[in-house]
């Protein structure tokens, strides 16, 4: 199963991007939007795991929740990687003053690589995916839309991460939970 480590955005928040992202699909032309239950932070992807690896992994992600509290972090801003002219991804940002949610990333990063699982290699990026282009553009009205004032989504106290599995449909991945991780 492809699996990847996620803390999930509040119900609040996660109405305020979608009530966002309603407001861009009349100018969003060839965009995949991702749907409103499926929004959520990555902290680490961890690709095709077997099943019989998930009790390790679930200890391995307890030890790195150990000792921390719920995570306080903000949903705004929106931006694209590599950027908003040839975006592979666009995404709501996120504010992580007190560092924790990086924190988190990188004790995970700590607790799996032990496991098979290499660093990503780059810093960690607080942000929620909501589209993927299908060509790499997005029309230029819809640009400009996001080149407007910066959005602000709310907030989310994280109480526990979240092991997901990613089931690959044709209308769209599907996320289940595999198991949860109190933080603290």
């Amino acid at each position: 199963m492809r699996a990847f480590v996620a803390v999930e955005i509040s119900d609040s928040c996660r109405a305020a991007v979608g009530r966002f992202l309603e407001k861009l699909r009349p100018a969003a032309g060839g965009l995949r939007f991702v749907p409103a239950e499926n929004l959520h932070v990555t902290v680490k992807f961890l690709g095709d795991v077997a099943a019989e690896r998930l009790p390790e992994i679930v200890e391995a992600l307890r030890g790195a929740a150990a000792g921390r509290g719920p995570i306080r972090f903000g949903v705004r801003g929106v931006g694209g990687f590599p950027n908003l002219r040839a975006p592979r991804v666009l995404w709501i940002g996120g504010m992580d003053p007190e560092g924790r949610l990086a924190d988190l990333a990188a004790a995970v990063e700590r607790a799996t690589e032990p496991l098979g699982f290499p660093p990503e290699g780059r810093g960690f990026t607080l942000h929620v995916t909501i589209a993927r282009p299908r060509d790499g553009r997005i029309p230029g009205g819809l640009r400009q839309a996001l080149e407007g004032p910066e959005p602000d989504f709310g907030e989310t106290l994280a109480h526990r991460m979240v092991l997901m599995e990613s089931l690959l449909d044709p209308s769209g991945a599907k996320y289940r939970p595999s198991a949860e991780i109190a933080l603290g």
